[in-house]
């Protein structure tokens, strides 16, 4: 019975080897599948960062170049201007014409004297 038993054992031995050799490739053939499609979603994720990233830093370059200008002192005084600011010994005459009203500063020496100005306004600019 031992030969018989021993007999059956090698012809059950090499199919289950193999069955296992079989799985054991599948699961590493699976483990390797796995890891390639995690990796290609990855690196489409970095690229999808990456140009983001970009994107962030040409918006920051733009907003550091709007703040710089906002800074200066031109633009503070054209836009003092627009809101109806004037400088020491300037006037602020306001120009009605078509549909908006256009504001223009002149200078103490572009000023009419007291007297030109008491006639305009009981007599009006003519």
């Amino acid at each position: 019975m031992t030969k018989r038993r021993a007999g059956l054992r090698q012809r059950l031995a090499r199919p289950s080897l193999a069955l296992g050799l079989i799985l054991v490739g599948l699961l590493l053939s699976l483990a390797f599948v796995g890891i390639a499609v995690q990796r290609n979603v990855l690196t489409r994720e970095v690229t999808t960062l990456s140009a983001e990233i970009i994107q962030e830093q040409l918006r920051h370059a733009a907003l550091e170049a709007a703040a710089a200008e906002k800074g200066t002192e031109a633009y503070v005084a054209d836009k003092a201007r627009e809101l109806g600011f004037v400088r020491p010994g300037e006037a602020l005459y306001a120009l009605q014409g078509g549909e908006r009203s256009t504001t223009v500063a002149a200078t103490a020496a572009e000023r009419p004297g007291r007297l030109a100005r008491w006639v305009a306004l009981f007599f009006g600019m003519r």
